[in-house]
């Protein structure tokens, strides 16, 4: 039986000092890719230099140059366009995949081929280089979770989703596209959409490493309130639509939107037309993930690392 094959879509700018890292990690992974796909979003600094240096020694490097910067969203449109992989893996540019990833989410993906994608725990690492552990919560062994039985756990714990450490089946992201109009929110309502239509993998164990940037993409949108309360409102206006009338009832049912924490009740409580959002149960996850984390920030940090520890915590 032919192994299923695997397109990495790289989208970078400015990023020359975690390309030397990152790229190396991708190409040197146990299960290869057919091709890692680099779309330099017109970069000042040395990014393209150390693409063309690194693609000498590894083949499988084809390189996008735009001659200006046209946003994330499009990078990876340009190089969707050129991947011819089954399965798509989307990696940021200043994050890090660990050793195994492709080979364990292959394997579980090759074994329950009607999964919508494969996600993993994560480490966060700060500027200092410090690590904490992000776990899903999903699951304690390596398994498929079908849509209706993760629905299920979404109602009882709040499920973020995202590209970071993800591999997607290519025919199910077509089904929405990258939702450029979401901007640093589209990541996670296309995994949403996909596995609550398909269902997931999950890996319980960290194989990704995100990097808390204040000055990142994600972390300036999500600290602009009035931007990010507008993309609120189109997350919510899509998911009305014709495209998305299978699934809002399940994101309803889940609360799956309860990883959009404070900013969604405040933005629902103001706007009458949304209100058919706002359910008991969103509203109580919301707030016990809110006060769950003031509390683990007034405790010590050794009892912090205890309780990430746990087992189905996180």
């Amino acid at each position: 039986m032919t192994a299923p094959s695997l397109s990495v879509i790289l989208p970078n700018f400015n990023h020359a000092h975690y390309l030397r890292g990152a790229l190396p990690a991708i190409l040197e992974q146990s299960f290869p890719c057919r091709e890692l796909i680099v779309v330099d979003d017109g970069s000042t600094d040395d990014s393209v230099a150390v693409v063309e240096a690194l693609a000498a020694a590894y083949p499988e490097i084809r390189l996008v140059k735009s001659p200006r910067n046209e946003g994330v969203v499009a990078a990876l449109e340009k190089g969707w366009a050129l991947a011819t992989g089954e399965y798509v893996c989307l990696p940021a540019a200043d994050d890090l995949l660990l050793p195994g990833l492709f080979e364990k989410a292959m394997r579980l993906l090759s074994e329950h081929p009607s999964a919508g994608l494969c996600v993993c725990d994560v480490f966060t690492e700060e500027g200092s280089g410090k690590r904490g552990l992000s776990r899903r919560r999903l699951c304690r062994e390596a398994r498929y979770i079908p849509p209706e039985e993760l629905a299920g756990l979404m109602r009882s714990r709040t499920v973020y989703l995202s590209g970071l450490g993800a591999i997607f089946r290519k025919s199910v992201l077509e089904e929405t596209g990258f939702l450029p109009e979401l901007k640093w929110s589209s990541d996670r309502i296309y995994s949403t959409v996909a596995a609550l239509r398909h269902g997931l993998c999950c890996l319980p164990e960290p194989l990704a490493v995100f990097r808390l940037r204040g000055d990142s993409y994600s972390a300036a949108g999500l600290s602009d309130l009035e931007a990010h309360g507008e993309v609120i409102g189109r997350t919510l206006d899509l998911l009305s639509g014709e495209a998305y009338a299978d699934v809002l009832p399940v994101f309803r049912r889940s609360s799956a939107l309860a990883s959009f924490e404070m900013p969604l009740l405040f933005f629902l409580a103001f706007r009458p037309r949304y209100l058919r959002f706002l359910t008991p149960n969103l509203v109580w996850r919301i707030l016990c993930g809110s006060i769950r984390r003031t509390l683990a920030g007034l405790a010590p940090e050794a009892l912090r690392r205890f309780y990430r520890r746990l087992p189905g915590r996180g």
